[in-house]
């Protein structure tokens, strides 16, 4: 039987704290995503108490975004980046429009398809991604919304 083994914790001044007390549960698989401290990158504006870049609302200087634990610190779930991501399209999109980005100097979608082309690059697109998101879910256990590809491989393979 696979499972993992996990301590129950207490809240001492406003940090986890062992117990001691440990419990096993069944897992086939788990995803580490506890107590994350983003690492800082030189010229970045960072705060190292909180563990994050130093931004607001996900706006760290026009032109420069972050999301998830880069953003909150090691705090929330997966499921929280969603709604990070959204938020972030939206800074992005005032400072565009506001024009703190500068003149619009690149050339979008066709200059990153000319760029992926010149490197031999296999690139996934939309409706690849809705293929392999169908295999996933044709391949779900019962119970399941799907079962998620492990092998790159075996996912791109899908897409076809």
């Amino acid at each position: 039987m696979h499972a993992i083994e996990v301590e129950k914790t207490r809240l001492v001044h406003g940090r986890a704290e062992g117990t001691g007390e440990t419990e096993r549960l069944p897992a086939d698989l788990v995803v580490a995503c506890i107590g994350y401290r983003t690492s800082p990158i030189e010229g970045v504006p960072f705060d190292e108490r909180a563990g994050r870049f130093a931004n607001d609302e996900g706006r760290i200087l026009p032109g420069l975004y972050c999301v998830g634990w880069a953003r909150r610190g090691p705090s929330g779930t997966i499921g929280t980046n969603r709604p990070d991501g959204y938020s972030v399209a939206e800074k992005i999109q005032e400072d565009i429009d506001s024009g703190a980005l500068g003149p619009a100097r690149k050339q979008g979608r066709a200059g990153f398809d000319a760029l992926a082309e010149a490197r031999g690059l296999d690139v996934v697109t939309f409706r690849d991604w809705k293929k392999i998101e169908e295999a996933e879910e044709r391949a779900a256990r019962e119970g399941a919304p799907r079962e998620k590809f492990v092998d790159v491989e075996a996912m791109i393979r899908a897409r076809r």
